[in-house]
């Protein structure tokens, strides 16, 4: 008891509810299911969850669960009296059938401690013990909870999600396509939880992925050399996805990159090569990343063939500040201010290059008078850009449109990156501050009006020599491609930010260490329409996190 405060664990609380002790109680159904919606995170083997909301005029039921929040009526107290209310407590003892409130694969250890829980997990005969939570995702929609179970010195990751049942491509279809290509997480099994929410269009079934191999957070890259080498091999395990197994990712992010990789396995022959083999010259190497999570992933190979893949590549998919410009927008854009293929600035590391990828045309390709990647604008599909319906037409999710992504998770950790020696430097906040800003708000093309001293004064005094990196990229990212005829080859922007790595990793004399505990400080920029990631970069709902309760304000039942 600390004054008029106690604190209960989330895994101790079976429901929630609010009293609004004053007559004004416009806000009770969003502060109720802001509640109720925090449940569904924090207790993975109660998908569902039903609370109240209380005020001197009205009291006011509402359900969450991944399918979405439903809330009923605001019933007067005078006119119906408390019938409802009775129902709800009765609901809290002997659930509803017609509401999923349980999952039974999913058990607390220790319902008792107040400590992080720890769960056990049934799926397919087997118990996976003692698993604790490491990511939860938003509250409607897929309600992801990936979990990390250790046993005799090997690691496993169990995600657990509820998808919709109308959903084109399955997450663990796209895996067992890709066959277990090095750079990606490897799932070692997958099915059906065998629990449904909701119901018709809105219904949703819980799948669980066990994989066994993944990594840390993209902030914990220890130092810049670590970070660039991760980022090219993030990029050569989806070149490789995109062209041999015809797999697109589609949903790019920090949460979506794994750095400092565990339960990695030789990269076979045939494989991607990594940076390392490159550097290092040789045959195979391990990948420095990992790529995860293909919730919104498709196959991609034979579009052009198929209206029914063609019509869901022109959906919105991404997560917001990584997103593809045109993805976001839906319809080309209107930059046309292309650069030429980057070359690889050393002789040797060219040669290397050429040599690893031996046969592939792209590694060895150079712009040729006017050509931007191979090609030349077509001017009669520039003059009908100020057309939006054809513009929209134009449009569908291409493999650039995930390294526009990756360009734009590059972007954000630098800025943000700091040395873990920063040493007496000054560190001005303020054009990271204006950077920021554009990057989270609607137009971050103007980022890539900066001239290379404006990045400079962007990044950490220590990191200014990588402005000159930020703004051949930003280079390379802001033009149009669709307006280029003939199109250039799927994988011609992985190429021009293949090779710009290479340079800056070559060019580094001397690494530097990064904080990876701590990043330069954000300003206070008001939030789009975003997800909850895991990452220093968003919002999530830890394990750790308590439900504060005020004496005689919010009502709790405890389990």
């Amino acid at each position: 008891d600390r004054g008029n405060y106690h604190q209960v664990p989330w895994h101790k609380v079976l429901s929630v509810g609010e009293v609004e002790p004053f007559a004004n109680d416009s806000k009770k159904e969003r502060q109720i299911m802001t509640y109720a919606a925090s449940h569904n995170l924090a207790r993975p083997d109660r998908p569902g969850c039903l609370a109240v909301g209380v005020s001197p005029c009205s009291y006011q039921i509402v359900w969450s669960d991944p399918s979405g929040g439903y809330a009923s009526e605001a019933v007067d107290w005078e006119r119906k009296k408390g019938e409802l209310l009775l129902s709800f407590v009765y609901s809290l003892y002997i659930p509803s059938a017609s509401c999923t409130a349980v999952d039974p694969t999913i058990t607390l250890v220790d319902p008792t401690t107040s400590s992080s829980p720890r769960w056990n997990i049934l799926f397919k005969g087997n118990v996976y013990e003692e698993c604790r939570i490491s990511f939860v995702g938003e509250p409607h929609s897929r309600q992801t909870v990936i979990f990390r179970h250790d046993s005799d010195g090997s690691v496993l990751m169990i995600k657990d999600q509820y998808t919709d049942k109308r959903r084109r491509f399955k997450e663990s279809d796209l895996y067992e396509k890709l066959d277990g290509v090095a750079g990606w997480v490897t799932v070692v099994d997958s099915g059906d939880v065998g629990v449904v929410v909701g119901s018709g269009k809105l219904a949703r079934e819980k799948k669980r992925l066990i994989m066994n191999s993944g990594g840390e957070a993209l902030s914990k890259a220890k130092s810049v050399k670590t970070f660039l080498m991760s980022m090219y091999d993030i990029l050569e395990a989806h070149r490789y996805a995109v062209m041999k197994k015809q797999v697109m990712h589609r949903d790019i992010s920090h949460r979506n990159i794994l750095v400092n990789p565990f339960g990695i396995t030789d990269t076979i022959p045939e494989g991607p090569i990594f940076v390392n083999a490159i550097l290092n010259s040789q045959s195979k190497a391990q990948p420095t990343a990992l790529i995860c999570d293909l919730d919104n992933g498709c196959v991609y190979r034979g579009v052009e063939n198929s209206a029914e893949i063609k019509e869901q590549l022109k959906s919105r998919t991404g997560t917001p500040m990584f997103i593809a410009r045109a993805v976001e927008a839906g319809q080309l854009q209107s930059s046309i201010k292309f650069s030429p293929m980057p070359l690889i600035s050393d002789a040797t590391v060219a040669e290397k290059y050429s040599k690893s990828y031996q046969g592939e045309v792209m590694r060895t390709f150079r712009d040729e008078g006017e050509t931007y990647h191979g090609s030349r604008m077509n001017m009669s599909k520039w003059m009908a850009r100020h057309d939006e319906i054809q513009r929209k037409a134009w449009f569908y999710h291409q493999p650039r449109h995930d390294v526009e992504s990756v360009g734009w998770c590059i972007i954000a950790f630098i800025l943000r990156a700091q040395p873990k020696e920063p040493g007496d430097v000054e560190d001005s906040l303020e054009e990271l501050h204006k950077s920021w800003e554009i990057l989270s708000g609607p137009v971050r093309l103007g980022l890539f009006t900066w001239p290379r001293q404006q990045w400079e004064r962007a990044l950490h005094p220590k990191l200014g020599f990588l402005g000159d990196f930020l703004l051949r990229l930003g280079g390379q990212m802001e033009p149009e491609y669709g307006f280029l005829d003939p199109p250039p080859p799927e994988d011609h922007l992985h190429e021009a930010f293949q090779r710009l790595l290479l340079n800056q990793i070559h060019s580094m004399t001397e690494d530097i260490e990064l904080n990876t505990d701590k990043l330069r400080t954000l300003p206070e920029v008001k939030r789009r329409d975003t997800r909850d990631t895991a990452t220093p970069f968003g919002v999530s709902v830890g394990q750790g996190e308590f439900f504060h309760i005020v004496n005689g304000l919010i009502l709790i039942y405890l389990l």
